[in-house]
Parts: structure tokens; C-alpha cells; sequence
């Protein structure tokens, strides 16, 4: 049986955490931004945007349940984030951002945490679109296609959008949409 996870509230050891993973990934092109994050960084997103609710955006770390059912904030238990960023309420859209751990890639829990960041976005927030987009040269692309597919998602390549390495990459474009 797989872990369950949920969502919840992220600290600045989660987002520690999660500078570290992004640093290491920064030489494969995956970001928008091709720089590495320093810890004054992380605490300034931390109190400007994850805790300032006149952001329109909302973030929450991804946690596996203790297998006696206990949720735990320890760092072993914290395996991701999750965000909708760019909120339009006023038009019901807004941008997805998911990162999981290294360790956890490929375990399933990125669809599970796909699934629950829809479902606060769809039903609590009342948006009507989640759109998101990744770069042809990341390879989580992958992951992408097959949550489209799964949930039978509008997708769209568009051209030239990252350059890398001396490349210009396609990016995919996908949007989520609301279900009745």
C-alpha cells in the first residue's frame, strides 16, 4: 500500500529543503529563472508570498502520514511542494507549480499531489482553470503528458520558449480544466 500524503503549511526547514533540491537541479534547465536561490531568499518568499494571504498565490508542502497514521512536519516526512501562483480571481485562473523530492520521484506521489492541489484549486478556491507549462528540456516532461492525458487536459507546444545551453526549447502548455 502507498504512503497517503497531504497538504499543509510550509516552514523555512521545508523551504530549505527545497532550495537545496532546486540548486542541485539548476544545470538541468527545468526553471524559469537559471539562478541558484540563497537562504535570504528563501525567507523573503517565505514572509512576502507564503504568509502574506494579499498574495495571489498559495503554497503548501506535501507530507507523508507516519505509517501509524500521525502527521509529522519532519523533514522525512516532507517529500514536496505544491502552488497556485498568478491567481486571476476575478477570471477563475491561476498558474500550478509541483516539485517532489528527488528520493520520491517516480513513487506516484506527484499524481497524488497533482490531484489533491486540483482538487483546493477546483473546489475551495472556485477556480475554473489551472494552466502550467514545462519545458521540452526537462525531464519530468514525461510526468506532464501523463497527467494530461489523465485528466483529458487541453495541451499545446509552444515554440522556442527556453533557452538552454545554447538551444532555444519548446515548452508544453497545458490547462486543467474545472469538471461541472
Amino acid at each position: 500500500m502507498k504512503d497517503n500524503i497531504y497538504l499543509d503549511v510550509l516552514d523555512i526547514c521545508n523551504l530549505d529543503k527545497i532550495r537545496e533540491w532546486r540548486n542541485k537541479d539548476i544545470k538541468k534547465g527545468i526553471y524559469r529563472t537559471p539562478y541558484l536561490l540563497t537562504s535570504d531568499m528563501q525567507i523573503d518568499f517565505l514572509e512576502n508570498v507564503i504568509n502574506n494571504r494579499n498574495v495571489n498565490a498559495r503554497y503548501w508542502g506535501i507530507f507523508k502520514e507516519e505509517a501509524e497514521g500521525e502527521k509529522n512536519k519532519y523533514l522525512d516526512n516532507f517529500i514536496g511542494y505544491t502552488g497556485i501562483d498568478k491567481i486571476q480571481w476575478e477570471n477563475g485562473i491561476a498558474e500550478i507549480g509541483l516539485m517532489i523530492g528527488h528520493k520520491y520521484v517516480g513513487l506516484g506521489y506527484g499524481s497524488r499531489a497533482l490531484s489533491l492541489v486540483l482538487k483546493e484549486g477546483f473546489q475551495n478556491m472556485r477556480l475554473q482553470n489551472i494552466y502550467g507549462e514545462c519545458y521540452k528540456c526537462n525531464p519530468n516532461i514525461e510526468f506532464w503528458e501523463k497527467m494530461i492525458e489523465k485528466y483529458k487536459a487541453y495541451s499545446t507546444i509552444l515554440p522556442s520558449r527556453k533557452f538552454f545551453n545554447g538551444s532555444f526549447f519548446n515548452s508544453l502548455y497545458f490547462n486543467f480544466t474545472r469538471k461541472g
